[in-house]
């Protein structure tokens, strides 16, 4: 599944959400605002444990939520990560598993 990428900026505070984010695109981000290197490579990576890494510009986040699903009519629960970097005049947000798919944007969503 590829990628959608929805921002909404607000009196010079800009949020940017990533749904399922490649490489391609946290390099774009990464071109605007020079995150380190770890945090894109957190990011991409599958195992991440939930963490705050702060940095001279921006703090980035790794949370995870749990989710119940329904399999073989038998209910789950399973874990979503959300990966956040947020700075001065941004929140940028990576969207991971069933949070990623939930069908609407950061417009719909009515945040901000």
């Amino acid at each position: 599944m590829s990628e959608q990428v929805d921002t909404l900026t607000v009196e010079g505070f800009s949020w940017t959400n990533v749904d399922s984010p490649t490489r391609t695109v946290l390099d774009e981000l990464n071109r605007e605002y020079a995150f380190h290197h770890l945090s894109i490579d957190d990011c991409l990576s599958v195992n991440q444990r939930p963490k705050i890494d702060e940095y001279d510009d921006y703090v980035f986040i790794i949370l995870y939520f749990p989710h119940e699903v329904k399999h073989d009519d038998e209910y789950k629960i399973v874990l979503e990560r959300v990966d956040i970097f947020i700075g001065q005049d941004f929140f940028k947000s990576a969207l991971f598993g069933y949070v990623s798919h939930s069908g609407s944007s950061v417009q719909a969503r009515g945040c901000l």
